[in-house]
């Protein structure tokens, strides 16, 4: 009896503070409103809160977040992170530009505007303004929209590899390793989150259990994330991360090879070979010169982009030249067959290389009924140009 008395009354008392913290809110939100009616009228749009409070989530401990939209230089003087009684209160300033990298994904603060409460508006016209952005980040999240929500969480899924660079060359202390990996799971945890057209409503310690929720997730997903936070080997903590990055970037490139369209070759194609033509010609004239340097960027920049554009029409998605040459060259190898890099270091071989390359890809374009853009003659240009023929 008595250990429930003592329950009960720890509750009573949290639901206590939440109620008071409730209450601080208002009154620091009207105190704030009131200064900047007396105050920066000419100088906010817009002022709100967001977090648990503005969702109904918050508890006893959850601290209190306002963000305004400033109209001058001047509004930025409002900015403030203080304390009142133990509790954390946090104004600070974003602007209309950062609302639109927001809207655009550029910044994963997608919860900051669509769970906002709207205190203060300079007119109605700021506030059409607001719920516009607001209104065009939720649709963001759309079905429609999927394809680019991946190539979102595909860019997570890059930068989470400059994260496993530093756990593995720059890092040797288990301290450095877990803040690391804290940085990986992140960006991973985001990759995840975008992959399954959501976002987080939670706060940062809450991502995970968010993101364990969700209907797709990578192989192994929890048990990696948990294994990760967990371990306090570094070694261990490497390769978990390692599998976990993985697992997560076959999962994104599945989702992205399920979603994306194949570009047919007789759109994609047209006027390639034209432009590829004086690449090719720059390789041959690198190899006459002995201008190893040229010969080897411009030939590997040909092959690379080829791999990509013919992955595009074979397969479906844009592969980017940040991606591994190794996810996209099946089809450059099965087409065109020639390696460019093969005899690099031989360039009479290599000019060969670049003539036989020329001839095979124009030959493989025409079988797919491209027709090139060749003219035996000046005259015959004329002609044709002037005809007003395609």
């Amino acid at each position: 009896m008595l250990d429930s008395y003592i329950i009960k009354s720890e509750d009573a008392s949290l639901k206590t503070k939440e109620d008071k913290n409730m209450k601080d809110l208002m009154k620091v939100a009207d105190i704030i409103k009131n200064r900047i009616e007396k105050d920066y009228v000419d100088d906010v749009s817009i002022f709100a809160y967001y977090g648990s409070y503005a969702q109904g989530t918050n508890d006893a401990y959850s601290d209190l977040d306002f963000f305004f939209i400033p109209k001058s230089e001047r509004g930025k003087e409002l900015t403030l992170s203080f304390l009142i009684d133990g509790s954390s209160f946090d104004l600070f300033p974003i602007s209309w530009e950062r609302i639109a990298r927001i809207v655009g994904l550029e910044q994963p603060l997608t919860a900051v505007l669509t769970k906002s409460k709207v205190i203060y508006s300079a007119s109605e016209e700021d506030l059409l303004r607001y719920e516009t952005f607001v209104d065009k980040l939720d649709r963001m999240y759309d079905p429609v929209n999927s394809e680019f929500m991946l190539s979102k969480s595909d860019s997570y899924v890059k930068d989470s590899i400059v994260n496993l660079y530093n756990m593995e060359y720059e890092t040797q202390d288990t301290t450095s390793m877990k803040i690391e990996s804290q940085k990986l799971l992140l960006n991973i945890l985001h990759a995840v989150s975008l992959a399954n057209n959501k976002y987080f409503v939670k706060s940062l310690g809450a991502f995970a259990g968010e993101a364990f929720k969700y209907d797709h997730l990578p192989q192994d997903f929890e048990k990696l994330v948990l294994e990760i936070i967990q371990s306090n080997e570094t070694e261990l903590i490497l390769s978990l991360s390692k599998q976990l990055l993985t697992n997560t970037k076959n999962f994104v490139q599945d989702k992205i090879l399920q979603s994306s369209e194949i570009e047919p070759y007789e759109t994609l194609f047209v006027g390639y070979y034209e432009e590829l033509k004086a690449g090719l010609d720059k390789v041959i004239r690198a190899c006459d010169a002995g201008d190893v340097t040229t010969a080897f960027i411009r030939g590997a920049a040909i092959q690379e982009e080829t791999a990509r554009f013919l992955c595009k029409s074979e397969l479906g998605p844009w592969f980017e030249r940040s991606d591994s040459y190794a996810s996209h060259k099946s089809f450059h190898q099965q087409h065109i067959g020639i390696d460019l890099m093969a005899h690099m270091n031989d360039l009479e071989s290599l000019k060969k290389d670049v003539m036989t390359y020329d001839a095979k890809f124009r030959s493989f374009l025409e079988s797919k009924g491209i027709k090139i853009a060749d003219f035996e003659s000046l005259e015959a240009f004329e002609k044709h140009y002037m005809s007003g023929s395609k």
